[in-house]
């Protein structure tokens, strides 16, 4: 997932994928859109207080590694 809120940063330029890679993707795409939109969700509604699907140790396992807390600006997440 790559959150872009600039689409100058978007190149014209075909990409180089591997076929197989291609082809697993292509095949799991709406699980993996899914799962992704879901793990986003999740994690804006739990810091903006709507919505609050863990506890605070669930919520430290589940986002402990993740680069969320980088784009609070573009998820529309109040700061403190």
């Amino acid at each position: 997932m790559v959150i872009i809120t600039n689409v100058d940063y978007i190149g014209a330029e075909d990409a180089i994928i591997d076929q197989d890679e291609y082809k697993e993707t292509r095949d799991k795409i709406e699980y993996i859109r899914n799962d992704v939109i879901r793990y986003i969700d999740d994690y804006v509604e739990y810091l903006n207080g709507t919505r609050i699907i863990y506890d605070e140790i669930e919520f430290s396992r589940v986002y402990r590694f993740s680069t969320l807390p980088y784009f609070h600006k573009e998820l529309g997440i109040a700061t403190a």
